[in-house]
């Protein structure tokens, strides 16, 4: 009896070492690992707004002065002059001017050729019945007239001839005081004597052709 217990109790002894064994094998061949080290983690709130990630600072770029000018001031340009071909503007007169017949007699000269004539014929141009009937008295010149005949020069470029030439005093003087008619007209009976007052100017009618100018109009 104690011969099968004692037996009995080694069979378990040998059990339990049994069973024990592998882990102490285990134990012994594995090397003992630690855990891997707990890293904090900040989670955001539900609901809160995410944080800013802080913009570095830039560095502001140097502003570069331009270098000095060296070269001489430039001058302004010449205030433009105004052609002496450019018309000069002339203020407006004629709301100024007295259209009114004079309250006494006239005296008018109308320098003239064949064209001016015609202008004051009663039954052409009818001029000198209306000037008469504003009281003004009406001479002519004609071709042939005058001094050196210069009344057969009336283009313009003869002007300055009968008005500013060397011998203009002599043909403004027969001009003034003509009275006679030197084409067929009504005009006033009476002379009221004196000199002319006014010039009437008209060149012949191959002037009006003024364009396309030619050096034989001009001359």
């Amino acid at each position: 009896m104690k011969t099968h217990l004692s037996l009995l109790l080694a069979m378990l002894l040998l059990a339990s070492l049994a069973c024990n064994l592998p882990g102490v094998l285990v134990q012994e061949t594995l090397p003992e690992t630690q855990p891997p080290p707990t890293q904090a983690v900040s989670l955001p709130l539900v609901g809160s707004p995410p944080e800013a990630t802080p913009t570095p600072l830039e560095t502001p770029t140097p502003i570069e002065t331009p270098p000095p000018d060296d070269r001489p001031p430039t001058e302004a340009p010449p205030a433009e002059q105004p052609s002496p071909l450019a018309p000069t503007p002339v203020a407006p007169v004629l709301s100024a001017l007295d259209a009114s017949p004079p309250a006494q007699t006239v005296k008018l000269i109308f320098i003239h050729h064949s064209s001016g004539e015609n202008w004051l014929a009663d039954d052409n141009g009818g001029l000198a019945l209306a000037l008469m009937a504003n009281n003004y008295f009406v001479s002519d010149t004609n071709y042939g007239w005058g001094p050196d005949a210069i009344g057969d020069r009336t283009d313009i470029g003869n002007w300055w001839e009968w008005f500013a030439g060397p011998d203009s005093s002599r043909y403004l003087q027969a001009v003034f005081n003509e009275s006679g008619q030197n084409s067929w007209y009504t005009r006033l009976d009476d002379d009221p004597g004196g000199q002319n007052t006014i010039i009437l100017f008209k060149s012949c009618f191959p002037n009006s052709a003024g364009w396309p100018p030619s050096a034989e109009r001009l001359a």
